[in-house]
């Protein structure tokens, strides 16, 4: 703000700021048994916390976001590496690291591929 101000336009700022925050609050998104609190970054399996590199972190959240759809790689790619894509292997790779975290310790797989359009993360036992 350029000076002077008046105290009501200073107040009228702060408040849509402190708006915008609670607005972009983040939560607990859930998928079966597997949680991903996005403020503290922990991700919790069947109550076993999870350990997880960023890039993976990123994937997951937007796995999880979309649940049960799937999201097509070209917007995982972009999503996560933005204009400058990696070798085409890269995803494939982080995917594969998403699952032996997430799938291979526990009885039930939770992350799918849909071959030629991308990955999803749902619990495809449960009926909806």
């Amino acid at each position: 703000m350029v000076k002077p101000f008046s105290l009501l336009e200073l107040e009228a700022r702060v408040s849509v700021l402190v708006n915008r925050r609670g607005q972009n609050a983040q939560k607990t998104l859930v998928v079966d048994d597997l949680e991903f609190d996005t403020n503290t970054f922990i991700v919790k399996r069947a109550g076993k916390s999870l350990e997880m590199n960023p890039t993976g972190l990123k994937i997951l959240r937007r796995l999880m976001e979309a649940t049960p759809w799937v999201v097509p790689r070209q917007e995982l790619e972009l999503k996560i590496w933005g204009e400058e894509m990696p070798d085409s292997d890269s995803l494939r790779v982080h995917i594969h690291g998403l699952r032996a975290i997430i799938d291979k310790p526990f009885d039930k797989p939770l992350i799918h591929t849909r071959h030629g359009i991308g990955y999803r993360i749902a619990d495809l036992d449960e009926k909806s």
